[in-house]
Order: structure tokens, then sequence, then C-alpha cells
């Protein structure tokens, strides 16, 4: 068994629209049960 998913980082983007908001991370995994790909967003505010 497995401990997780490889993910890929995808991109960093800096926020401008909230106050609050530093950045965002941006992450891929396929899964290997269902062979589809995700998308996950990271958020990170102060």
């Amino acid at each position: 068994m497995k401990d997780g998913y490889r993910f890929i980082f995808q991109m960093n983007d800096k926020a401008e629209h909230d106050d609050k908001l530093e950045y965002t991370l941006q992450y891929r995994f396929t899964s290997d049960r269902s062979h589809h790909s995700y998308i996950v967003r990271v958020e990170r505010y102060i």
C-alpha cells in the first residue's frame, strides 16, 4: 500500500484580488484506481 499519490507541481500564482490571500499553488495527480487526473489548488493566507 502506498502512503499517497505522486503529484506534479503545476504553477505558483501571486494573488492580486484579495488582500489576505498571499498566493496559490496548483498541483496535479492521477488516481491509480480511476485513472482520472485531478487538480488541487492550495491557497496560502496571512
